[in-house]
């Protein structure tokens, strides 16, 4: 059976002093938590002799016998196999103890430690009968950091554990932090069931054919819901991993973490989350927060998007310079990569944020984790000049933003090869034409027009400071300088301001102090570059993954993105009648430009429209 239990090493007892509970307390707690293995008659081990063939400096065969049942990392609780050189022969490598007597003893249960983080993966566990070892169970894959082996009770003399590869990160070494050898015991250790579900990271949508590991050879599939269940687990600690080609499930350090659990008869469950889509990092702006974003997260969280929120340090009393959140961004980077599993992310920066980002991104600090990066209001070429007057020894961020001090920025830092940069700058009007026109006689005559202030996207605030700011702006930066970050960019120009509701209703995030997501940014930007990208992923990544789906959005209309053969146009008669017809068909040229055909009408498919009658309109 297994208790919890933190055994001192033997000769640990001579520095208790008067305190000595105290700092057993101490030690106890600085040592992994572990399921302890305890025999139901002797531990043969802790009067054995252990060798081996090789030992790591700093390292003792002694240890794996000491009674000390800690999986910590480290040479004062656990051995490992020295490194392949001339006189070492590395891997395999074997782990010895003989038991006491002369003779032997009957055996029927070994208990195998490894360290915490770095389990063993592959390795046989052999006996010596007399005049030869006989393997009794071999592992491989394993993730366990403490692994029961029952077999047939046999008189041995001595037992050992062949090591052939190391965990992922140091596959050449293996580590061994104990080995319990029990007599042979006439009660069978008993087993369990681990059970869960398999969902994606937003949608909650179900994981078919996920194959769930306990190392070993335990372990399952998911079915159509997303269920899986491994049946006769015997009594120990595991780590659950899952896989799936195109899928991720968190880091090994996030799995180590959250996916190891502890099992003694009783079933366990244990849900898994998996990310298809890389994470989103949120660097806001200047004296602003995290609910800047507003609806956006939620909406793209509930998309498969997991969101992450850069901790920027900003307020009217100090914010700090570009560089110092730079790193604050590659904090939240390792969040966010940790906890998805994904190799990279997308990064989303309002104002400020957005040159935070391209600090990280376009400065030694970045270590090519970024997929995308979107500005939003962003001032890559400076900010106005009145703003600069907020730009005291307080405020040195401020001062980075500056024309000439941007001006620099560019110079030094520049595009990162294999990252899409998209600008989004806002153009919200300052006015709109208004008629004059007059009845006649029933008839409505029209002589001019006049142009009067527009007040749909700005409030009173923002339409006087789009008098003081030169050039079309958002109300705070001009937009010239938000679109305007050099190399080879997306740029998109929106009628929104920078924030709202300090200078109008209609920002790049939320319109009209409502829920409904931004009509420019969000549905006609952001929505259909992130449908590009997963599109694009799916198809060209090699995931065996299918995706099928019918869109409106023409931008997909691209043979860069889709073969021929994959796009589809529904055409709807005059009678009602729908025929499909293959891309192919048409027998494009290899650059035709498809969206501009479809609109044109080249291909169908294109809504059927008799005849109308302007007259009077």
């Amino acid at each position: 059976m297994y208790v919890n239990h933190f055994p001192l090493r033997r000769g640990t007892r001579q520095f208790l002093s008067p305190f000595g509970g105290v700092f057993a307390l101490l030690l106890a707690l600085m040592l992994p938590l572990q399921a302890v293995a305890q025999c139901l008659n002797e531990n043969l081990a802790l009067r054995g002799f252990a060798s081996a063939s090789s030992t790591l400096p700093g390292y003792s065969a002694a240890r794996i016998n000491d009674g000390n049942l800690s999986t910590a990392l480290g040479g004062a609780y656990s051995w490992s196999n020295a490194p392949r050189t001339a006189v070492t022969a590395g891997l395999p490598a074997f782990l010895e103890v003989s038991l006491p007597g002369p003779f032997g003893t009957n055996v029927n249960t070994v208990y195998v430690y490894s360290t915490l983080g770095r389990e063993i993966r592959d390795y046989d566990l052999q006996v010596n009968t007399g005049n030869q070892w006989v393997t009794v169970n071999q592992v491989r894959d394993n993730t366990s950091t403490v692994r029961l082996h029952r077999f047939a009770t046999t008189y041995t003399r001595s037992v050992r554990v062949i090591g052939w590869r190391g965990p992922s990160m140091e596959p050449e070494h293996v580590r061994i932090n104990e080995i319990v050898v029990c007599t042979a015991e006439p009660n069978p250790i008993p087993t369990t069931t681990i059970w869960g579900f398999v969902q994606q990271y937003g949608t909650n949508g179900s994981l078919q054919n996920v194959r769930v590991d306990l190392g070993g050879n335990l372990s399952g599939f998911t079915d159509a819901n997303g269920y899986y269940q491994i049946n006769n687990v015997p009594t120990g600690t595991y780590t659950v991993r899952a896989t799936r080609a195109g899928w991720t499930f968190g880091s090994a350090q996030y799995q180590n973490s959250h996916y190891t659990i502890q099992v003694a008869g009783t079933p366990v469950p244990l849900n898994i989350t998996g990310y298809d889509r890389n994470p989103i990092v949120y660097a806001t702006g200047w004296t602003d927060d995290y609910l800047r974003f507003k609806e956006v997260p939620n909406t793209l969280s509930a998309a498969g998007y997991l969101p992450v929120e850069a901790k920027i340090e900003t307020s009217p009393a100090y914010t700090p310079p570009l560089r110092t959140n730079a790193l604050n961004v590659r904090t939240a980077i390792d969040t966010a990569l940790s906890t998805s599993g994904q190799p990279s992310v997308i990064l989303f920066g309002h104002s400020m944020g957005g040159l935070v980002s391209r600090r990280y991104l376009e400065s030694d600090f970045y270590r090519g984790d970024v997929s995308q990066l979107f500005t939003f209001g962003s001032p890559h070429r400076g900010i106005p000049y009145l703003a600069v007057l907020a730009c005291t020894a307080n405020q040195p961020a401020v001062c980075n933003m500056s024309k000439p001090s941007m001006m620099v920025f560019n110079v030094i830092y520049g595009q990162r090869y294999g990252v899409a940069y998209h600008n989004i700058g806002g153009n919200a009007p300052m006015s709109r034409p208004h008629q004059i026109c007059f009845r006649i006689f029933r008839r409505r005559i029209c002589i001019g027009s006049i142009m009067l202030p527009d007040f749909t996207y700005r409030n009173g605030a923002g339409w006087l400071a789009g008098l003081a700011i030169p050039g079309p702006d958002d109300g705070l930066v001009q937009t010239y300088s938000s679109t305007g970050a050099p190399g080879i960019v997306d740029r998109f120009q929106t009628r929104e301001v920078h924030i709202a509701t300090g200078l109008g209703s209609r920002d790049y995030y939320r319109w009209d102090w409502s829920q409904n997501l931004s009509q420019d940014t969000y549905w006609n930007c952001l929505h259909p570059l992130l449908v590009h990208h997963l599109v694009k992923r799916l198809h060209h990544e090699g995931t065996k993954a299918q995706l099928i789906f019918t869109t409106h959005d023409t931008t997909l209309l691209s043979q860069k993105l889709l073969r021929r053969d994959q796009v589809w146009f529904m055409e709807k008669d005059a009678k009602s009648a729908t025929r499909l017809d293959p891309l192919s068909d048409f027998s494009p040229r290899d650059n035709e430009a498809v969206e501009r055909g479809y609109l044109n009408g080249r291909y169908g498919g294109i809504p059927f429209l008799k005849d109308l009658d302007f007259y009077g309109v």
